[in-house]
């Protein structure tokens, strides 16, 4: 009985293999795949973080550049603020000189007048 049945026990069991080798490659692709995705997703992790990281020292220079243009600029307008107050300081001095002449001319004036 078993001989007589073997050549369509093996012919069934056959034909269920094929499926079986069907989805065993279709798995072995799926998973190939899935490494490819993960390849591919550390791969662009890794250029994003670059990407980041390149984006953020831009942005660190340009800040760092802006900061001593700002610094430069105010440095300048004190600079030029002193120099204006030095100036003014200087023409008070030359005033008061002047003022002290005129005092002392009509103190001079006025004590000859007297006399």
């Amino acid at each position: 009985f078993l001989k007589a049945c073997a050549p369509k026990i093996k012919q069934s069991l056959g034909n269920s293999l094929v499926p079986l080798k069907k989805a065993q490659k279709k798995l072995v692709e799926a998973k190939s795949a899935i490494d490819h995705v993960k390849r591919s997703s550390r791969e662009n992790q890794v250029l994003l973080e670059d990407e980041i990281q390149s984006i953020s020292a831009r942005i660190v220079n340009r800040v760092k550049e802006h900061q001593c243009k700002l610094l430069d600029r105010v440095h300048t307008e004190s600079n030029t603020k002193q120099l204006a107050l030095a100036d003014q300081e200087k023409s008070l001095d030359a005033n008061m000189e002047r003022l002290q002449d005129v005092v002392s001319l009509v103190t001079k004036v006025l004590s000859s007048g007297s006399e």
